[in-house]
């Protein structure tokens, strides 16, 4: 628990981003957004989706975002027996996020279990959970203690690329347990997550601060 001299401001996500987006089909697509440092386990999620993709024909992998290594990750992918199935879109435009996020079936945050994770809080998970789309986290330590398996997000074992790919079978073969799961970590993220909400509170922080 926090020390009482120390106020917590959670993360903080324009919900009007994601509003009326609803009619956007989804496209079979597991998606990533991020980075593609060591602390993401990239490869964890490449190895994930290509044992799961071996018992599902029809879905693909979106990864989203900045890779410092991109031969490296190609060099992965080509290893791959469904490198066809795998797309690296890179960095888009802030304002397409939203689509892209929700054109997928169900959203991967992935983290080493490493000393980064047990300390660090990603953005990505209120903005993954505002979609209401199903999200799968590995469960490290920090931030995941603070969400129950199969209620908000699905958890799986860090560094596990077996874990992932039962998680996602889970999801696709549940699509009503899955999309439930989704639409309760949106609301969880409505509630947690909500810039007006954060930032109201965060003022009111600075103004106590201010009046001492």
């Amino acid at each position: 628990s926090l020390d009482k001299s120390i106020s917590k401001v959670e993360v903080m996500v324009d919900f009007n981003r994601f509003n009326d987006l609803d009619h956007i089909e989804s496209l079979n697509t597991i998606g990533y957004l991020g980075s593609f440092a060591q602390k993401d386990g990239i490869d964890t999620i490449l190895y994930g989706f290509d044992n799961f993709a071996g018992h599902h024909p029809n879905n693909r992998l979106r990864l989203i975002g900045f890779d410092s290594n991109p031969n490296r990750t190609r060099e992965v992918i080509d290893s791959l027996t469904n490198a066809d199935r795998i797309d690296v879109v890179g960095i888009l435009p802030y304002e397409e996020i939203p689509i892209k996020l929700k054109e997928c079936s169900a959203l991967v945050l992935n983290r080493t279990n490493e000393e980064f994770a047990e300390y660090g809080y990603p953005i990505k998970l209120g903005e993954y959970l505002a979609t209401g789309i199903p999200v799968l986290m590995s469960d490290i330590g920090g931030y995941s203690h603070e969400f129950i398996d199969g209620e908000s997000l699905i958890k799986y074992k860090p560094d596990d690329t077996k874990a992932l790919s039962d998680a996602l079978t889970f999801v696709f073969e549940n699509p009503d347990r899955s999309s439930l799961i989704g639409r309760n970590g949106k609301v969880l993220a409505q509630q947690r997550f909500d810039q007006e909400k954060q930032g109201a509170r965060l003022v009111a922080i600075l103004e106590q601060l201010h009046a001492c």
